[in-house]
């Protein structure tokens, strides 16, 4: 990605899965963004891809393994409009309890193209939709930057 664009969008940089993160890939040279509690122990992991349907206990091991949740703001986007609200309700409750016992929040927009990409803005207004503070909101969209 060009840096022009990432600018435009309000962003230092912006990271690409396959060049500067792996995604699925526990094995990898590089920081990993893993989509299970499986790999949560290898040392390439830096986070998780968050499900609404994660139990208090899995958040409890993100917390204690100082990984990032990472919400993947493009998936609750795409959803269908009936699907979308109740989607946004459990990503909401999953945020805020996250949030509660002191998980490392991300969010993260894992476009398939430039067209799809969510500017930083987009994402403090959803993130703000699902709960968090203005603050708050800004403070997720630093974190994986900063352990890349």
């Amino acid at each position: 990605m060009d840096k022009q664009l990432a600018q435009r969008l309000g962003y230092k940089r912006v990271l690409n899965i396959g060049t500067d993160i792996a995604l699925r890939t526990p094995d990898s040279e590089m920081p990993v963004i893993a989509d299970s509690m499986d790999t949560m122990n290898n040392r390439n992991v830096i986070g998780v891809v968050a499900w609404s349907s994660m139990s208090a206990a899995q958040l409890a091991k993100v917390a204690d393994k100082n990984k990032l949740l990472i919400f993947n703001l493009n998936n609750l986007i795409s959803k269908q409009r009936p699907q979308i609200s109740a989607e946004m309700a459990r990503s909401g409750r999953l945020l805020r309890e996250a949030e509660r016992m002191g998980v490392e929040i991300e969010a993260a927009s894992f476009a398939e193209s430039k067209e799809q990409i969510l500017s930083s803005r987009q994402i403090i207004a959803w993130l703000m939709l699902l709960g968090l503070s203005e603050s708050r909101a800004k403070l997720a969209l630093t974190r994986l930057g900063d352990r890349v």
